[in-house]
């Protein structure tokens, strides 16, 4: 197996970031398998991970977010991390060259991390009885 580097986010392996919950991040990598497979783990997650787009996809039940490489064995993904409903604090993004949750990780060079530290934007959602959502701007009061 070939190692994954993710490039384009911080210049390297086992990255690490700073964002806002709502940012979008872009994301680069090379492998020289058939397809990416990734997930997150952090604050108020289960431990195996789930997808990086619906956190009620859990990673120890077979779900992934599955990225298809180009002819050159890369891949680009924007990652949305608004409504999620993640905590802020650290996660952490897996890219795995097989599909296997935390726990059944291969060896070092099979996989790669990012660390994202992700903040509170400060924007709220406030739910109308329609079900639709809305983000608000926080302002300090004058």
């Amino acid at each position: 197996m070939t190692g994954v580097v993710i490039a384009g986010v911080s210049g390297g392996a086992d990255s690490r970031i700073d964002a806002y919950l709502q940012d979008t991040i872009s994301m680069a990598c090379h492998v020289v398998e058939n397809k990416a497979y990734l997930f997150l783990n952090g604050p108020n997650l289960p431990v195996n991970g789930v997808t990086l787009t619906d956190i009620s996809q859990r990673t120890d039940k077979g779900h992934f977010t599955i990225v298809d490489l180009d002819s050159n064995q890369k891949w680009t993904l924007r990652w949305s991390t608004a409504y999620l409903g993640i905590n802020p604090g650290i996660c952490t993004v897996y890219v795995e060259t097989e599909p296997n949750d935390k726990a059944y990780l291969g060896s070092g060079d099979s996989y790669q991390t990012l660390s994202v530290y992700l903040e509170d934007s400060g924007l709220s959602k406030v739910s109308i009885s329609g079900g639709i959502s809305y983000s608000l701007i926080r302002r300090p009061m004058p």
